[in-house]
């Protein structure tokens, strides 16, 4: 026989029961509540840690690349070192001095680099404004050749093309080449980014002058710029009348 007593007990049991069901409900609700906010917390953390790390890694890139351009366009415009060339006796001649990195030189004949540029003038020089066939600034130069590659250090800028005369008439020798070339040479050759070239044809009759135009080539295009020139054939030569190229990094090439 079930007592009054017998029954509150019961009653008392399944209620403690049902209070402790609910007490681990919410305690399991409450962990895995608490674990999902851990895991959104650790994964904001990751993506704050991997934003930071490419912010970084861009500024570190912007540094560089400034850093490298500055040095680029120091060494770029530093005026040519002048020496006396006691080989050309007689001869007003001076060396044009190049920048030569390790990378160049081996991806290029070594050769090209065992002097530097030589430069010197014939007749009046190549800014008298006398016959240029007589008077012209020969240039012997390798790397200016269309097979040697960028440096980044050299340009056709600056007092030596900007004469009076609004530029120099120039007679390339040696083994670089005696000619500017007549095609496209592409980007980085000839010592320098942007390469200079005739747009047009070379003149057949001798002693006569004719007006011709020089492109220079450029990652965007094959005449970025054109620029007004002049040229002569003289006998088995040619001189060219160039003016400055309007920006650095940027060389007349020869083949």
């Amino acid at each position: 026989m079930t007592t009054a007593s017998d029954n509150l007990s019961i009653v008392w049991t399944e209620e403690s029961v049902s209070s402790s069901f609910d007490t681990n409900s919410y305690s399991a609700t409450s962990n895995n509540t608490t674990k999902e906010r851990l895991s959104s917390s650790k994964r904001t953390r990751y993506m704050l840690l991997i934003m930071i790390a490419i912010v970084v890694l861009m500024i570190v890139a912007i540094v560089v690349a400034a850093l490298s351009f500055l040095y680029m366009n120091k060494v770029s415009t530093t005026e040519p070192t002048i020496v006396a060339n006691d080989n050309l006796t007689g001869i007003n001649s001076f060396y044009l001095f190049s920048v030569v990195d390790f990378k160049t030189l081996l991806t290029f004949s070594a050769s090209a680099y065992s002097r530097a540029p030589i430069i010197y003038e014939v007749g009046e020089g190549g800014e008298s404004g006398h016959s240029p066939c007589t008077s012209y600034t020969a240039i012997d130069d390798p790397l200016r050749n269309v097979a040697a590659p960028s440096i980044g250090s050299a340009c056709d800028t600056g007092p030596f093309f900007n004469t009076s005369i609004g530029g120099r008439w120039i007679r390339f020798v040696g083994t670089g080449g005696t000619m500017i070339p007549v095609t496209s040479v592409g980007t980085q050759h000839c010592g320098a980014y942007l390469t200079a070239w005739i747009n047009g044809t070379l003149p057949t009759t001798s002693n006569v002058i004719v007006n011709s135009t020089v492109c220079i080539d450029s990652l965007i295009g094959t005449c970025l710029v054109s620029l007004p020139v002049s040229l002569i054939k003289c006998n088995n030569f040619y001189v060219y009348f160039l003016p400055p190229l309007p920006f650095c990094n940027a060389r007349y090439c020869t083949v």
